[in-house]
């Protein structure tokens, strides 16, 4: 008895300090244990009967059978929760060694290969755009260091980015992601920050490549467009009344200049000014942290002029030939 009280005490306390990740097997081993604490219960009320009534030798050695038996299965019951016990302390001590389920060999090895739709569904983009993708940003340094820690592959790395990118709210949180791929949320926001200076990179080498290298630091680019409704909405319809005369709502894309979206606002009025809108937008919020000292975002002459957008000459500074030439050439 005091063998199976040793295995609740230990099976109990590993349950009240939650910390084991295979609850259902503690609880299978609790169950386990309670069944033979009973079954040792009856056995010993039955023996005790029998000697008494008997008083036979039969009976005593069925008995000591009986009680090496059960004994027998305590002491498994006990090294089975003991085991699982110090699995659990082990995972507290030391959390960073803890053993993870990673789905990205899943999507990249077999999904991949395997089940095109299902590597879609998890990334968003199919395989060869991928590899296109893959192609684009593998040989950048960014990617390499010379430290001790090692980085995740650059694969797993752009898996990681396209994840979050091909998801929206709680879905797209980094702790989410990161019970997703299998590893620490540290490691989902250096990956995704990896890709995102890669994806500037490139967006600034296609500006150089196609315009001129003054241009270069000039990544991105915003513009809005209406989305004409059927009818005039029946709550607070006049709001929707745009410059056109049509009732309609707003949609402004941030994109590179390759045409890659990297941020949009959908849904203000079609009255509402463009610059009011992009006010709203991530861009235009997160401007300090998304552009560093040097880098613009080209817009037109609906939009305001900050060290970091960058718009038209508007007369009478336009009509200087040197400021023409500028707006032709950014138009």
């Amino acid at each position: 008895m005091a063998e199976c009280e040793l295995c609740f005490v230990i099976v109990l306390h590993s349950l009240m300090l939650s910390i084991s990740p295979h609850q259902k097997v503690i609880l299978g081993v609790l169950d386990h244990a309670k069944s033979l604490q009973k079954h040792s219960i009856t056995s010993c009320s039955t023996d005790s009967e029998s000697n008494t009534s008997a008083g036979t030798s039969t009976s005593s050695s069925s008995s000591n059978t009986s009680s090496h038996s059960i004994r027998t299965d305590l002491n498994e019951v006990r090294t089975t929760a003991q085991q699982w016990y110090m699995r659990s302390m082990w995972q507290v001590l030391f959390p960073h060694e803890v053993e993870k389920a990673m789905q990205l060999g899943l999507v990249l090895i077999f999904y991949k290969e395997e089940d095109p739709f299902c590597f879609c569904c998890n990334l968003c983009v199919t395989a060869k755009a991928f590899d296109t993708l893959l192609s684009l940003i593998g040989n950048n340094l960014i990617f390499y260091s010379a430290s001790n820690a090692k980085q995740l592959p650059i694969p797993y790395q752009l898996a990681i980015t396209l994840y979050c990118f091909g998801h929206f709210g709680i879905a797209a949180g980094v702790e989410v992601v990161a019970q997703w791929v299998g590893c620490s949320v540290s490691v989902v926001v250096k990956s995704m920050h990896r890709v995102m200076l890669m994806e500037k990179k490139v967006a600034a080498d296609w500006v150089e490549l196609v315009l001129c290298a003054a241009w270069q630091p000039g990544f991105a680019m915003v513009d809005r467009t209406l989305i004409p409704l059927h009818c005039k909405p029946g709550h607070h319809g006049e709001q929707f009344f745009d410059h056109k005369c049509n009732y309609s709502l707003s949609l402004m894309l941030v994109t590179t200049p390759n045409l890659h979206i990297i941020d949009y606002i959908l849904g203000p009025p079609g009255s509402v000014h463009n610059s009011m809108s992009f006010q709203e937008s991530h861009t235009s919020i997160e401007s300090a942290a998304l552009f560093q000292e040097g880098e613009w975002l080209w817009a037109d002459s609906a939009y305001g002029l900050t060290s970091w957008c960058v718009v038209p000459y508007k007369q009478p500074l336009s009509l200087i030939p040197s400021n023409h030439q500028f707006n032709y050439h950014l138009s």
